[in-house]
């Protein structure tokens, strides 16, 4: 994998969800106003300006598959070439750089969605690839270094069925 120079952005920090003193089920794991959402969508944020002020044009940002739940953080298009980006953001490098959360598991769901979207948006593309962005604290408190990996996985074949 080849990554690119670290780009110091400004992130506007997220405080901690405070711990729960309840042990009861939580309703739904990710609401509009969680601090992981907030966080989640300003990473986006910023990779999509990111990405185009490398002369990408967004095509669509949070797109869900009818069929299953799977998302795509951001679909955008690179020349001739639609690139499926994933996002990841963190608010600490404790269990690692975010680029390695995308797990085999996780990259079979963004392809899942990803043939969803073509068959159903872009029946004839036939140059695609997947990138990663990883937006990861470099130790400044307010600014955050981001990662972009161009073409961070690739579709198996054994994978597309």
């Amino acid at each position: 994998m080849t990554r690119a120079a670290p780009t110091t952005l400004k992130l506007p920090l997220v405080p901690k969800p405070k711990r729960r003193q309840s042990t009861k089920s939580r309703t739904k794991k990710n609401t509009k106003s969680s601090p992981a959402l907030r966080l989640a969508r300003a990473g986006e944020e910023l990779a999509a300006r990111h990405l185009e002020g490398l002369g990408y044009e967004i095509l669509a940002r949070n797109w869900r598959s009818p069929q299953s739940r799977n998302e795509l953080d951001i679909i955008a298009r690179d020349a001739s070439c639609l690139v499926f980006v994933e996002v990841k953001t963190a608010r600490s490098l404790r269990f690692g750089h975010p680029v390695e959360w995308i797990t085999t598991r996780k990259q079979k769901a963004i392809i899942r969605a990803a043939q969803a979207y073509l068959e159903a948006l872009h029946p004839t593309a036939r140059e695609f690839r997947f990138d990663a962005i990883a937006i990861a604290p470099p130790g400044v408190i307010g600014e955050h270094a981001l990662t972009h990996v161009k073409a961070a996985f690739t579709l198996k074949d054994e994978w597309s069925a």
